[in-house]
């Protein structure tokens, strides 16, 4: 786990009750309410076009709760660069790095359940019906979103 911003004032104040819903929820086809999922065509949309901006925006989205970004080694530089270069709120933002491609999985359901994120941002594989509900478990738990970014 890694955290870009200082550790002292500026973690995010958990204490504040009844945390309302931060994106308008609508219900999709399956009924999976808390995730949105952006899927990326490899070779016409550069992701540095829309990507680091709407993690800029989600840094500054509430004050109370993290914007969590979790992703692999592979894409750890990259991602710490897009962060930098949006010019993020790096006092909401927590950077976790999972090991392999299951522990990404694994780290977003953590960071999820635990409630602390107003919005979890993960890159994920296609999902499946079983993840995607785990996932929508576990942000109904935590009150929360995830954003799940995957590539065709």
């Amino acid at each position: 786990m890694e955290f870009n911003g200082s550790d002292n004032d500026s973690k995010p104040n958990h204490s504040t009750p009844n945390q309302p819903h931060h994106f308008p929820l609508s219900t999709d086809h399956n009924g999976f309410t808390h995730i949105t999922e952006i899927i990326l065509s490899s070779a016409r949309i550069p992701l540095t076009s829309f990507i680091p901006p709407m993690l800029a925006q989600l840094s500054h989205h509430e004050k109370q709760r993290w914007l969590t970004v979790v992703c692999s080694k592979q894409y750890r530089n990259m991602t710490l660069k897009w962060l930098q270069d949006a010019y993020i709120n790096n006092k909401q933002v927590l950077f976790l790095t999972a090991s392999n491609e299951s522990s990404i999985k694994d780290l977003t359901l953590q960071a999820l359940t635990l409630g602390k994120s107003h919005t979890v941002v993960s890159w994920l594989p296609e999902l499946d019906e079983p993840t995607l509900a785990a996932l929508d478990i576990a942000a109904q738990e935590g009150n929360c979103h995830v954003i799940n970014i995957r590539q065709r």
